[in-house]
């Protein structure tokens, strides 16, 4: 490689090469108003019918002659003053004339004229020079200067000399002519540097033959490879540069700049090969994981978009686990951590790359680093290992397995109850633990094996006879299955042994006790600033500030442990699979945007690798209880699931410390009701159905997941740049509950308006992605009325008894027919006959691609705002069969409810006594029996 580029900067070399120089010992006469004195006196013969060299009248720059009717052969002579050439062996001399055409013949006319040199070694006299007639011998003519034309004209001539000293002469021999100058010049090889291979030459004359000269590198240049940096002068004057070997190139640091090295500018840097100064890469673009799976990924990325000039770009991938990239500490180790090789890779010139050997459900953090040749300089330079500008960086998950076998069983003997106390330790979780489960027998008689489960690594078991072996199987179970069992075998001590003693298991870390959460959040505000009662805004300031600090009785790791859903051991352990702990000193509180049951929206920020997002900080506030701060943590477990354009992303979280943070991606314009209602008929339909296609989109997401969401309302989609919306809200467990007839209804997570809620959710209690396309029908005529109150001011009670008659929200303003009918598909009673998500977005599309689908004017479908009057019932089974209730005829005959007088005398008490449990048939027959009574219906 190396020796092609040097031949390619030859190939360069021989193109730019100067051209000659010439180096003029006389320019006679030296300018056009000069006087031009040579020596023509006494140097002519014949002298009454010749005439010599000549100043013609007011030329004293020229010398002329004419002689034609001679008698005898002119022989007139102009010679030169001594010329010193010393040790410069080749000459040229140009002559400028005009000489006339011999036409016709006459005499001794000719048309032309010789010059001649006579040399010398030492310096002479003028009056020492010989005489060019009477020594005629000791001159050399050099010259024969021929008519060309009725022109002047330039005649160079070349002059080999052996002698440091020269005299010229100029011989006529008859005829007529003008000689206006004659330059006496040899040609050098100047000083030159070759640009391209920056080698320096010195000036050198030309010789007879071509000279080889040795050649030099520039300063701050070194030669590249061996080999001689030989340039020839030829003789005529030109340096060729065939024989060069080798070239030069400038030195680390410094580039070539016109052939002189010169140091890089700031930020550059150059490795000494032969190449310009450079950046380092930017970054590489749109890292991702391609593939992954229990023990490997293939992570895939694009090249950086800034490479450098005139390198190649590189990759050096390393992969950690997460915790030893950031310096936290990991928990414990995983179970390949011994292997090396596989996590680390370097110099690749693809932009894919595979990670082999890896553990299974954990996170790793792979650093993606761009490299070309100045990249180690740089880092030299800048006392870092990479630039933060060159490297990126993906997070993943190894998908999960079943767990390893549980590691170092231990068997401790408790004399004083008789009992084995069993722990272990499990490396490879390779999931969420859900249990322990422990097999065990005695040796003698292994068909008689007894089972038991645990949620902790330590077990306690009673009652086992002494003096018998024991063999103790521990397995692990999770998400994925079961993993295969550790062994240990025992010999249960004798001695003073009770008999019959139950068999039982206590986890060790149960205690007997329940957990104590002490969060204090004591924040006083109690500054005094020159008399004067700081104002709402500073506190609220400070308080922010307090925030972002944390408070100072933070939660241990044993302490937050506490928080543990039915489905899993640990939910901490759920938060490190699916969100990104983020550091609160690089958080930044900026104002309050709104308030929860539980917990504070702030807009804030955090300070990223690529400076600083704007975010939204969900904030638990100091005091809350265990259920809310559990129902806050299964929030972020869950949103760190998703990633989708219409579903609000998770940034990160704060758990390390409190107050804990949820941090969101902020969107500006807000909650969808709000931005409805102050752009009320602002937006086209064709705008409102690009809303609702973007929820529907989140949701065809979400339900492709099993995600139910439960709440979905306009309150809850969030509105950002270019209407783009994203469902939001994910914290909700719900369970139905009967203890508050008059307002609503609630559940786990929150309170849910029934007016939003499907038939059979609030019946039965069950939630489906059919239940969440009824709520999304009546988010769609949210959008479509620009968020005006559903069902208006109904109370909840009329809401429920006109849904399940049949009442379905009419179309509304200027909404087109085709979507109000999508609505009421979306509210079809038989909750199979809805439509899905998928289904929904693709009607969208239809309407959107046929605009003219949506000028067929309003919707047809007209209802009564008003209850019909209420008829007379002749049986209760008959009442019941009206308002749907027929199902609870033998309850009303079993509490001997036999006519129509004792149903009017029921209240909400006397329906619960009878067993109707179910809040929503108790208010339906209220409502009916309040209309039978003459009371208005709403």
């Amino acid at each position: 490689m190396e020796h092609l580029l040097i031949a390619a900067l030859i190939a360069l070399a021989l193109s730019s090469l100067a051209s000659s120089k010439e180096k003029y010992l006389i320019e006679t006469p030296d300018c056009s108003s000069c006087i031009w004195q040579w020596n023509n006196k006494a140097y002519f013969q014949f002298s009454r019918t010749v005439s010599p060299w000549y100043h013609p009248s007011g030329r004293l720059n020229r010398y002329d002659i004419c002689n034609l009717h001679n008698s005898q052969e002119p022989n007139n002579w102009l010679r030169s003053y001594v010329i010193e050439v010393g040790d410069i062996e080749t000459l040229d001399v140009t002559f400028r004339y005009l000489s006339r055409r011999c036409d016709p013949p006459v005499g001794f006319c000719k048309e032309y004229f010789y010059a001649y040199v006579w040399e010398s070694n030492t310096s002479v006299a003028d009056q020492q020079i010989p005489h060019p007639i009477n020594a005629f011998q000791l001159y050399r003519p050099f010259a024969n200067i021929t008519r060309q034309s009725d022109q002047e004209k330039n005649l160079t001539v070349p002059l080999q000399v052996t002698s440091k000293y020269i005299v010229l002469g100029i011989r006529d021999q008859g005829g007529c002519r003008i000689l206006y100058s004659v330059k006496v010049f040899y040609k050098v090889c100047g000083a030159e540097t070759l640009e391209d291979s920056l080698v320096t030459l010195p000036s050198i004359s030309t010789q007879v033959e071509s000279t080889p000269v040795q050649g030099n590198c520039t300063a701050n240049s070194v030669q590249s490879v061996p080999g001689n940096l030989t340039v020839v002068c030829d003789k005529d004057g030109e340096w060729n540069a065939s024989r060069l070997e080798s070239s030069c190139v400038c030195k680390e640091g410094f580039e070539n700049m016109a052939g002189e090295c010169k140091a890089c500018s700031v930020g550059t840097y150059n490795d000494g090969k032969g190449f310009d100064c450079t950046v380092t890469p930017s970054e590489p673009r749109n890292a991702s994981v391609y593939f992954l799976n229990d023990s490997s990924a293939v992570l895939t990325w694009l090249p950086p978009k800034i490479t450098g000039t005139a390198t190649n770009v590189s990759y050096d991938v390393h992969c950690l686990r997460s915790c030893e990239y950031f310096g936290s500490d990991c928990e414990d180790q995983t179970c390949n951590s011994g292997i090396d090789g596989q996590f680390t890779s370097k110099g690749l010139n693809t932009t894919i790359f595979t990670a082999t050997k890896l553990s299974s459900f954990v996170n790793y953090t792979c650093k993606i680093t761009a490299k070309n040749r100045v990249s180690k300089l740089a880092d030299a330079a800048t006392q870092t290992t990479d630039s933060k500008e060159t490297f990126t960086y993906v997070n993943l998950r190894t998908k999960g397995s079943v767990p390893g076998t549980p590691e170092d069983i231990t068997v401790t003997y408790l004399s004083e109850t008789n009992s084995v106390t069993l722990s272990w330790f499990l490396k490879c979780k390779n999931g969420i633990i859900q249990e322990y489960g422990i097999e065990y027998f005695n040796m003698d008689d292994s068909s008689a094996s007894k089972n038991l489960s645990t949620k902790d690594s330590e077990i306690q078991i009673s009652g086992l006879p002494a003096g018998k072996t024991f063999k103790f199987q521990v397995y692990a179970v999770n998400n994925f299955g079961t993993g295969s069992p550790g062994v240990k075998e025992f010999l249960i001590p004798k001695g003073n042994v009770e008999k019959n003693l139950p068999l039982t298991f206590i986890a060790a870390a149960s205690g007997g006790g329940a957990f104590v959460l002490i969060i204090v959040a004591v924040i006083c505000f109690a500054f005094v600033v020159r008399g004067r009662r700081r104002s709402a805004q500073s506190i609220q300031k400070d308080y922010m500030r307090s925030l972002e600090r944390g408070l100072d009785n933070n939660l241990s790791m044993d302490q937050r442990r506490y928080i543990n859903p039915a489905e899993y051991l640990d939910l901490m352990e759920l938060l490190q699979t699916f969100t990104t702990e983020v550091d609160r000193s690089k958080t930044k509180l900026n104002g309050l945007i709104g308030q929860g049951e539980f917990a504070d929206v702030y807009k804030g920020s955090i300070q990223t690798q690529k400076g600083k997002l704007v975010v939204a900080v969900k904030v638990l506030r100091p005091g809350s209880s265990e259920k809310n701060q559990k129902d806050f943590l299964s929030e972020a477990s869950i949103m760190g699931q998703f990633n989708h354009p219409n579903v609000i992303r998770l940034v990160g979280v704060v758990t390390q410390s409190c107050p804990m943070m949820i941090l969101t991606e902020f969107l500006e314009s807000g909650s969808l009701d709000h931005f409805l209602k102050t752009r009320k008929g602002k937006l086209t339909t064709i705008q409102l159905l690009g809303i609702a296609r973007d929820v529907a989109c989140g949701m065809v997401y979400l339900s492709g997941m099993n995600f139910i969401h439960r709440d979905l309302a306009a309150r809850n989609i969030l509105v950002g740049e270019n209407l783009s919306c994203k469902v939001s809200d994910f914290g909700l467990s719900r369970e139905l509950a009967d203890d508050n007839p008059d307002s609503e209804y609630e559940t786990q997570g929150g309170k849910i308006p029934v007016r939003w809620t499907a038939p059979e959710a609030l019946q039965s209690r069950k939630f489906s992605s059919a239940s969440d396309v009824w709520s999304y029908g009546v988010l769609f005529w949210e959008i479509m009325s620009f968020a005006d109150r559903p069902y208006w001011e109904w109370n909840n009670y009329d809401v429920i008894n006109r849904v399940e008659s049949g009442y379905r929200l009419p179309s509304p303003m200027n909404c087109p027919k085709p979507v109000h009918n999508l609505m009421l598909n979306c509210w079809e009673s038989d909750k199979t006959k809805r439509p899905t998500f998928a289904d929904i977005v693709d009607n969208i599309d239809k309407l959107l691609r046929s605009p003219e689908d949506l000028n067929d004017g309003l919707s047809s479908v007209t209802e009564k705002f008003e209850v019909e009057p209420q008829q007379e019932f002749q049986s209760v089974d008959e009442w019941l069969q009206y308002i749907n209730m027929d199902k609870y005829s033998e309850v009303f005959s079993a509490a001997n409810i036999n006519s129509m007088d004792k149903v009017t005398g029921l209240g909400d008490k006397e329906l619960r006594e009878m067993g109707i449990r179910l809040i929503g048939h108790r208010n339906k027959m209220n409502k009916s029996i309040k209309a039978m009574k003459g009371n208005s219906f709403q």
